[in-house]
């Protein structure tokens, strides 16, 4: 039980003797995106002053890259080849991340360095669909949309996306055709370019984010 991914949060907590919400989010590939999002929605609600938000991924068990193999999502060829003509499927990696999230005004008080500012966030679902895990790329604007207007974001004015961009046909297509639809409906003086740090060292799976 100690060793329970349920775990991970609250080991954390104890350690460095930290109070207030300890939750551990596994929601797949969008798992350390949702505890940032979470650790944002505590912080606005006055749960707390701070918060650490992330994610971690260790490729401990075979048995994953034999299922994911037969699925047929990895790349044959040991490449990621995000939004590229030669995409293919992605190569997992391992690796952790994780932030140090304040509220802008009590960081400036608290002299932090800071590095970026979140000026909004969101989540959702794309109900049923034809299958589980194929993309829906009108939810997916539909939530940019609601966030950039929710954050008084002028989408024109966004300049580069760090995509999710696995390097598969049907999701890259699929997250091109949503940005494009949602960030570029405007006619746009400065271009928007999109990249995938998957292309680099691999798909880090619930640390992805």
């Amino acid at each position: 039980q100690g060793n329970a991914e349920t775990m991970a949060a609250n080991r954390l907590s104890f350690f460095f003797n930290l109070t207030g919400p300890s939750i551990t989010y596994n929601t797949a590939c969008s798992s350390s995106l949702v505890a940032i999002h979470g650790a944002v929605q505590a912080i606005q609600s006055g749960e707390c002053d701070w918060a650490l938000a992330g994610g971690a991924n260790a490729l401990l068990d075979p048995r994953y890259f034999v299922g994911f193999t037969d699925w047929g999502t990895m790349s044959p060829d040991g490449h990621s080849f995000s939004f590229d003509s030669r995409a293919n499927g992605y190569v997992r990696c391992e690796g952790s991340g994780i932030v140090v999230l304040k509220r802008l005004s009590k960081a400036r008080a608290d002299g932090d360095r800071i590095y970026a500012q979140i000026r909004g966030c969101g989540i959702n679902h794309d109900g049923a669909k034809p299958a589980l895990t194929n993309p829906r790329g009108i939810t997916q604007q539909n939530l940019i949309e609601k966030v950039c207007k929710e954050s008084q974001t002028d989408p024109s004015t966004i300049t580069y996306v760090e995509a999710h961009g696995t390097g598969t046909v049907v999701g890259d297509k699929t997250e091109a055709f949503a940005l494009s639809s949602a960030l570029c409906r405007k006619q746009r003086s400065i271009p928007l370019f999109i990249g995938s740090l998957k292309s680099n060292f691999g798909h880090m799976e619930g640390a992805a984010g």
